[in-house]
């Protein structure tokens, strides 16, 4: 007997004590029942949520610590890890103003090791699209992508807790509520307000800020709902003394409005016959 409990504690030590990544066969089968569990577990109503922002509001559950980011996106804590959730306003425009079924394309990773399309219903009864996507960056780490037709939730985590951030992070998502006649008044095209930077700026804020993603991801430069400007690639031209316009004169006329360069008067055509 105590060469059997000898032999136990030499392997154990040969072994190491460091947990190992599980298999690519054991990680989809945890991320398949995270999915499943978090996407039909019953939630507090809508009216429970207890977390507002101007746009949108959501449950912010027990053990999840948020950090304020702006208007349209949050940075939340998730078993240590940072994650970030954007409010996905060329979604909303698109669904809402253009009337496009099912989830936009955002990008298109190398490969990747977990995906998931299908519906859930959220907190308020509504069915709603999703897509989930895990790509492992290395041994260890794992980055997670939850996309619904309203929001991009993104994570870099270690791979032993991709199945249980993705639960946090669907349970979340579930639950927000969008203030859908706000997002179009502040940022549809169709009302004429220059919605370019904005997109801009939520295009900065969608990966997270580790520094992995960027490299695996293949096609953000071609989503046409994105203003990209690279000023790098596109150098500035100097203007001419032609092309210099004086501000309090931009049409390029003279100071007395009511001549043409001519000397005619435009005001009163008739004094010109005087």
């Amino acid at each position: 007997m105590r060469k059997i409990l000898a032999l136990l504690v030499i392997l154990l030590l040969l072994s190491g004590c460091t947990v190992q990544p599980a298999d690519n066969r054991s990680l989809q089968n945890n991320l398949e029942k995270a999915v499943s569990s978090a996407s039909t577990i019953s939630l507090p109503s809508t009216y429970a949520n207890n977390a507002r922002k101007a746009l949108y509001n959501y449950y912010l559950p027990r053990g999840v610590a948020r950090e304020e980011r702006d208007s349209t996106s949050n940075l939340f804590i998730i078993y240590g890890n940072t994650a970030i959730m954007t409010l996905d306003i060329a979604g909303v425009i698109a669904s809402n103003i253009y009337k496009t079924d099912g989830l936009r394309d955002v990008e298109e990773l190398a490969s990747r090791d977990y995906e998931k399309v299908g519906v859930m219903v959220n907190s308020a009864g509504r069915e709603t699209p999703y897509r989930v996507v895990v790509k492992c960056l290395d041994s260890k780490e794992a980055y997670i992508m939850v996309q619904t037709t309203e929001f991009l939730f993104t994570v870099t985590c270690p791979i032993v807790e991709a199945d249980e951030t993705l639960y946090e992070m669907i349970k979340i998502v579930r639950t927000c509520q969008v203030e859908t006649e706000k997002v179009l008044a502040d940022y549809s095209p169709t009302d004429g307000s220059n919605s370019g930077a904005k997109i801009i700026r939520l295009f900065n804020e969608v990966l997270p800020e580790s520094g992995y993603i960027i490299d695996y991801i293949d096609d953000w430069k071609s989503d046409p709902s994105f203003n990209i400007i690279d000023r790098t690639e596109i150098p500035a031209d100097t203007p001419s003394i032609d092309d210099i316009v004086n501000p309090d004169n931009p049409e390029g006329m003279d100071d007395d409005m009511g001549e043409n360069a001519d000397g005619i008067n435009n005001e009163n055509p008739g004094e010109n016959n005087q």
